[in-house]
């Protein structure tokens, strides 16, 4: 390739001002040791002409090592910018396999799959383990002693507001005289030892009209309720006592069978049975009646109520021990990671439907920040000069270059994924490589720190 000496020539010098180059580095180098001062507030050595002026000449070395092993003369080999960059790139690659190796990166549906089996699995082991720790209950046979009992008086039919309606039980008395039972209803039961013991007590009057030959031949039969279910709650004492007070309308039953034998003429008899029972757990059971002869023309009255009876139930207890407490706060745990890594996935899946990508977001940040002193390359950047390609880390470092060399930030956009900023000196090319891989990384890293 032939050589050319005219103005615009693209013959290649590594160097073209020393002198220049070495005064333009120290500014950078001292912009850029105030910036890390101010953050730190610790002192850095500058690099001094003399070391600047061997790096230099190194570089330059290492410059001329490049264009030798590329397989043409040093003289006369014409190299642009982008294919400068591209073989440093290429080399520094080659160098930093085995660490770019340890840099996976996962793609979009590869992380939404994997949160998905994250969540699933966390929230399935926090269940198990929430669940085990709660239901540590175990069976237990508990002992109580009942007491029931229940006193009455006759509610009497009278005109005279002076006399007692109602009065303790005469044998005298008369049931077409007789209004209503009034009743009150006395329980207590007693525990051996503190447990979660559920009882329930109710109240039922049945009303039936039977053969007279033969009591096990119903005619009639109803059941009304007088006390629904009521719990009965132990004191802490480990006694349960009930005290309560009802009317039965006796002459209401009284007539219904007195028509129900006017209409039926045959041999029947007829009683009202008033029974209370107690619900334990699944057993139903009776503590006592009052049974009262229907159809007659003196008034009955016969009870029988438990005393001093032995009941045994079996009760859940529940035992709480170091291993239900480390498997509650394991379960707790999990499902909370479930729950941070269900959010991280709404809001990626949320970010996709976005019009932008996060790396798109961010070139269009940078752009629109800095508008007044970024100049943008449509057709890509390309220089007929070989220049020394320094990269900087991010572009903070890229805007110090800018001030000290007072030049514009050249933007160039390489492909849909990466991108590239540029500032150019006489000799030298200041470059921040933005790519969507790097964007992506920075929020991964972010989520790993969260957790």
């Amino acid at each position: 390739m032939e050589q050319k000496d005219n103005e615009g020539s693209s013959k290649f010098h590594f160097v073209e001002s020393e002198e220049k180059e070495e005064i333009v580095e120290e500014q950078i180098e001292e912009s850029v040791e105030n910036k890390n001062d101010n953050k730190k507030e610790d002192t850095i050595k500058k690099i001094t002409p003399n070391k600047a002026k061997e790096e230099k000449q190194e570089d330059s070395v290492n410059m001329k090592t490049l264009l030798r092993d590329s397989g043409e003369d040093t003289d006369t080999q014409l190299f642009n910018t982008r294919e400068m960059a591209i073989i440093k790139e290429n080399l520094n690659d080659e160098k930093q396999e085995t660490k770019l190796f340890n840099k996976f990166y996962f793609g979009y549906k590869c992380r939404v799959a994997l949160l998905m089996v994250i969540i699933i699995i966390c929230f399935s082991f926090g269940f198990f383990f929430i669940y085990n720790s709660l239901n540590t209950t175990r069976t237990e046979d508990v002992q109580y002693i009942e007491n029931a009992d229940a006193t009455y008086k006759i509610c009497v039919q009278s005109d005279d507001p002076y006399l007692t309606n109602c009065i303790d039980y005469n044998d005298e008395l008369s049931m077409s005289n007789t209004k209503s039972l009034k009743i009150n209803l006395s329980y207590l039961a007693k525990l051996e030892k503190a447990s979660e013991l559920n009882l329930v007590y109710h109240v039922m009057a049945i009303n039936r009209i039977y053969d007279k030959f033969d009591s096990s031949k119903i005619l009639y039969e109803n059941k009304d309720i007088v006390i629904a279910d009521t719990p009965i709650e132990f004191n802490n004492e480990l006694i349960a006592d009930v005290d309560k007070d009802y009317t039965i309308d006796l002459k209401k039953y009284n007539d219904f069978v007195l028509d129900y034998q006017t209409k039926y003429p045959f041999s029947s008899e007829a009683a009202l049975e008033i029974v209370t029972f107690i619900t334990e757990g699944t057993k139903t059971y009776e503590i006592g009646s009052i049974n009262v002869p229907l159809g007659v023309d003196k008034l009955t009255v016969y009870k029988n109520y438990i005393k001093q009876e032995v009941k045994t139930a079996k009760v859940s207890l529940r035992d709480w021990t170091n291993k239900s407490t480390w498997y509650i706060i394991l379960g707790s745990v999990l499902i909370l990671l479930s729950i941070f890594a269900l959010v991280y996935l709404t809001k990626l899946v949320l970010a996709t439907l976005d019009k932008k990508s996060k790396y798109e977001k961010a070139v269009m940040d940078i752009l629109t920040t800095y508008d007044r002193i970024i100049v943008e390359a449509r057709d890509g950047y390309e220089s007929n000069i070989v220049k020394k390609v320094i990269k900087v880390p991010n572009f903070d470092e890229l805007l110090d270059a800018r001030e000290v060399l007072n030049k514009p930030i050249i933007y160039s956009r390489i492909n849909n994924v990466k991108c590239e900023f540029i500032v150019e000196d006489e000799d030298k090319l200041y470059k921040y490589v933005l790519k969507e891989v790097d964007v992506e990384k920075e929020w991964i890293k972010w989520f790993i720190l969260f957790y």
